[in-house]
């Protein structure tokens, strides 16, 4: 809990302007799906993250449109125009808690593989650390790289101490 505190304090920095250049081109990728059929933008970003926010940016959608916010495609993509903030609040909400569960598997980590002291400590560790505090902040692949790497680390021991076909697979 203090470590998402820690992520979502601040969260609304600089909005409505954009001021981080990843996130306008994340949120123009996710955009850029949304009108090619799924197709994501080429050479720019890894298509998992903009399809997750275009998943969140569609329920925005949808519910908007149930309570008469948006009446149609056009209404949202001015409404976007006209103040990002929803949009962009809706990335980072989801930047923090991706950056949440990276502690979680810190410490589990730990605490399965040396002591539960250590888990508690790298869990800490994690939820203090500045950089990751930062870039949780904010809509960027670096958060979601990190909570996919520490899975992938996890799975790694697994398959070292027990080599299970079901580790693998995972």
């Amino acid at each position: 809990m203090v470590g998402l505190s820690f992520r979502l304090l601040g969260i609304g920095f600089g909005l409505p302007d954009k001021h981080i250049v990843d996130e306008q081109s994340i949120v123009y990728s996710a955009f850029y799906s949304a009108a090619h059929k799924l197709q994501p933008y080429p050479y720019l970003h890894a298509p998992l993250l903009q399809y997750l926010l275009l998943l969140e940016f569609g329920i925005y959608f949808l519910v908007g449109r149930v309570f008469g916010i948006f009446g149609n495609t056009f209404e949202f993509a001015v409404s976007y125009l006209k103040d990002p903030t929803v949009i962009f609040l809706i990335g980072r909400v989801t930047a923090a808690i991706f950056g949440t569960a990276t502690i979680w598997i810190v410490g589990k980590i730990g605490e399965k593989y040396f002591s539960k002291a250590s888990g508690i400590l790298s869990a800490l560790l994690m939820a203090f650390a500045f950089l990751h505090v930062k870039e949780s902040h904010y809509m960027k692949e670096d958060v979601f790289s990190t909570f996919f790497i520490a899975i992938t680390f996890y799975f790694v021991l697994k398959i070292t101490m027990y080599g299970k076909l079901k580790d693998y697979i995972w």
